[in-house]
């Protein structure tokens, strides 16, 4: 939550965002940002967004009073009009982005977001531990099956420093790591611990407004450049992907839009599976490996089922560079 606040602060520097707080079981827009007025009004049967600084803003927890922020009891099909009300029956007027602030996990909430508007894009955050590592996984592959491609990873409290001292990585590393190695992604972004970010969180202020010369809001205001320029190039990345086939003479065959073309052997291609269980994968492949299945996973990789029942999935990068590694 306090990346998607952040983000859609330091985007609103040149682009109009509105911010959507799609978690109605903890709500926490209401303590992150304190608008100017705290009141949801209704306008021709639309929600009328709340404002701060620019950006507009809903969320469940607005229809609360600040005094008694009740919890949430709803069942799936309430969760699912509710959403939908916050989503498609407020008054966002003309926007470049809305931000929509996941919660956790693959339940309800995304699946009903997806259904009913077109999603551009995802960013994942995560933290350094392994175990927040499987759950994006987890999100990653269901933004993949919802067509929606994930464009970058955030690594919320990555490390602590202070002064001139050494980072000292106090949730252990690697997630950002193993995403990057895993998947590809060309946006990846290790915030570190800032005591200020809490304490700005807790007072309702984006932190890149109360620090505007904060270095960590030069990170963010350059990690949310990055996306916006991702995003524009979203539609020229068809381009980059190639068409694949398969034959048993010459492999695994690979067409580019530009009329680039090479082909690999497949027991090359699948010894370079870059994922956690690959040495588990490669240990005995069989004499006649092929590919089942070959389909895109997002815009960033190849994902593979071959007919020893495993599965592997290859970022177009990698493959390009092991064509370019491996003797003609």
């Amino acid at each position: 939550s306090s990346m998607a606040v952040n983000l859609a602060y330091s985007l609103s520097a040149h682009h109009r965002v509105g911010l959507l707080d799609a978690d109605v079981y903890g709500p926490s827009l209401p303590t992150m940002v304190h608008p100017d007025d705290w009141s949801v009004d209704v306008k021709d049967n639309m929600f009328v967004p709340l404002q701060s600084e620019g950006v507009r803003l809903m969320s469940f927890g607005f229809m609360q009073s600040q005094q008694q922020q009740a919890p949430a009891i709803l069942r799936g099909p309430m969760v699912t009009k509710l959403i939908q009300q916050l989503l498609l029956h407020t008054e966002w007027g003309d926007l470049d982005y809305l931000i929509i602030d996941f919660p956790p996990g693959t339940g309800d909430i995304p699946l009903t977001i997806a259904q009913v508007v077109n999603v551009t894009a995802a960013v994942v955050v995560t933290t350094p531990q392994h175990i927040s590592f499987m759950d994006v996984v987890k999100g990653i592959d269901m933004f993949d099956e919802l067509g929606i491609p994930t464009i970058g990873v955030i690594e919320n409290m990555s490390f602590f420093q202070t002064g001139s001292q050494e980072p000292i990585s106090l949730f252990g590393e690697g997630a950002a790591s193993k995403l990057v190695h895993e998947f590809g992604f060309d946006i990846v972004e290790k915030i570190p611990l800032v005591p200020e970010l809490a304490a700005s969180c807790d007072q309702g202020q984006p932190f890149v407004h109360k620090y505007p010369d904060h270095p960590l809001t030069q990170q963010l205001s350059a990690l949310a450049q990055s996306i916006h320029q991702e995003v524009l190039s979203l539609k020229d990345k068809d381009q980059s992907i190639p068409n694949v086939g398969f034959d048993k003479t010459h492999g695994i065959l690979f067409s580019y839009p530009s009329g680039e073309q090479f082909n690999l052997d497949p027991k090359t291609l699948r010894l370079d599976d870059q994922s956690a269980t690959a040495a588990v994968k490669n240990k005995s492949l069989p004499e006649t490996l092929e590919p089942l299945s070959m389909n895109p996973v997002g815009n960033y990789a190849l994902g593979i089922h071959w007919n020893d029942g495993q599965a592997t999935l290859h970022p177009y990068k990698r493959i390009k560079s092991l064509f370019q590694s491996t003797p003609q």
